[in-house]
């Protein structure tokens, strides 16, 4: 088993890349769901088209907080 040593900066790199992406990903989910376009994507929360929309938006707000605080 190999064992990779990363610095605190490498290690934030890694953290703000992903927190990057989620947030990209989610904000092009969500804005399917918005727009009708929900038969595109599958739900991740629940059935409810509603409650759906609303989950996806508290994520990217929680994801959006966490990557300010790193950037």
């Amino acid at each position: 088993m190999s064992v990779i040593t990363l610095t605190p900066d490498q290690s934030e790199e890694v953290v703000v890349s992903l927190l990057q992406g989620l947030v990209k990903d989610m904000s092009e989910t969500l804005d399917m769901h918005e727009n009708g376009r929900s038969d595109m994507v599958v739900n991740i929360f629940t059935n409810d088209p509603v409650q759906e929309i609303v989950q996806i938006a508290e994520l990217i707000d929680s994801a959006q907080v966490v990557l300010d605080w790193y950037t």
